[in-house]
Order: C-alpha cells, then sequence, then structure tokens
C-alpha cells in the first residue's frame, strides 16, 4: 500500500523489512515468537550488521512481547536477543486480551475481506482450538496473557518501548491496549500515546 508504515519509513531512507504473520494465526503465538520472528530478527541484524527496531501491529505486538519476556523459558538468551534490537514499538496491540465480543468484530472485519474463520458462538467453551490457537490464546483470561501481564514483568526493562493506541479502534478496545503505570516496571523506557485511528492504524 502507498500509505503504508513500511513506504512512509523507505521514503524516509531507512530500510524495511516486513514480516506477516497473519496467515499463521492458527499457530502458536509463543511459536510464531520463538521460531518465526527470532528468526527474522536474527537473520536481519547478521544481514545488516545493525540493530533491528521491531514494529509490530494487533496480535504481532503480543508476538514481539513474548519474544523478549523473562517470563517464559525460551529456547535462546534473550539477552542475546535483546543486543540485536534497538526497541519495539506496538500499534493497536491487544496488550491485556481480547474478551469475546472483539473476537466477534474480528470475524466481521475478516469476513468482509473474504478469509473466514470457524469461530463458534462461545469462544470461550467451543472454539475450534486446533484451528485457531492463536486467537484461543488471545482471550484475556488464557495463562498466555496471564503470564504475559505479570505485574511489573510485563514489558522487559532493557528494551525501550513505544506504545501507539488507537482511540477509534473497534477491535482491540483501549482498554485493552493501554498500559497502567503500576503495572510497569521502573526505569522503563517507554512512551505511550493514544491516536484518533482505527485498528488498521
Amino acid at each position: 500500500y502507498t500509505d503504508s508504515i513500511g513506504n512512509f519509513f523507505i521514503k524516509e531512507g531507512l530500510d524495511v523489512w516486513a514480516l506477516g504473520l497473519s496467515n499463521a494465526i492458527s499457530g502458536d503465538i509463543r511459536l510464531l515468537a520463538e521460531e518465526d520472528l527470532f528468526t527474522a530478527i536474527k537473520f536481519i541484524s547478521s544481514h545488516k550488521k545493525e540493530k533491528v527496531r521491531i514494529i509490530t501491529h494487533s496480535m504481532g505486538g503480543i508476538i514481539a512481547r513474548i519474544l523478549v519476556s523473562d517470563q517464559f523459558v525460551h529456547p535462546y538468551s534473550v539477552n542475546d536477543v535483546i543486543e540485536m534490537i534497538n526497541g519495539i514499538t506496538l500499534l493497536s496491540a491487544p496488550n491485556h486480551g481480547l474478551k469475546p465480543p472483539q473476537f466477534d468484530k474480528i470475524k466481521n472485519f475478516y469476513s468482509r475481506m473474504k478469509i473466514h474463520f470457524n469461530f463458534e458462538p462461545d469462544i470461550l467453551t467451543s472454539f475450534p482450538f486446533s484451528l485457531n490457537k492463536a486467537f484461543f490464546q488471545l482471550v484475556s483470561s488464557s495463562d498466555l496473557i496471564k503470564t504475559l501481564n505479570a505485574p511489573k514483568k510485563c514489558l522487559n526493562p532493557r528494551i525501550r518501548w513505544q506504545n501507539g493506541i488507537g482511540t477509534k479502534d473497534n477491535i482491540v478496545p483501549v482498554s485493552s491496549a493501554r498500559f497502567s503505570h503500576y503495572e510497569l516496571p521502573e526505569g522503563l523506557q517507554f512512551d505511550q500515546r493514544e491516536f484518533p485511528c482505527d485498528h488498521m492504524v
């Protein structure tokens, strides 16, 4: 898209790499972080001999947070990952997870784009786990979201963070995207701003 964030940075003279994981929504979010995103960051960092700035959208924010979280046991050293990046930007990320009404909105959003998922009426009891595991993991009551949002440990303090929140976002509400100060570790390099935009930023 001509008005995409990637094209904006390219016009600014920056080197932009894109990793699309939206087609992997039937996968495990932890594996998307520990395999797909980790492999991409390692490749770009070694290829360019520079640190990488990660800019995420929606579920990508959860994937990036897991990548550098000390709350999980990873198949790599978190310190090694941090050495490869110079910060993470979250855009419209469901940081506190989603509730069933939001999943209905996601279904309607993708239906308009001619992409169909087999959502059941009650996402918490009859969700087709094997088909849409990543969406199941995004439920606000899931173990993954609870672990990721441990008080004072929800964002790795060794990373510079930016959090962009869409006040007109009909999929990820402000209450899910926003971090409050009591959740964040001391001394965190963190910038949080709200913008009058929808989920597509």
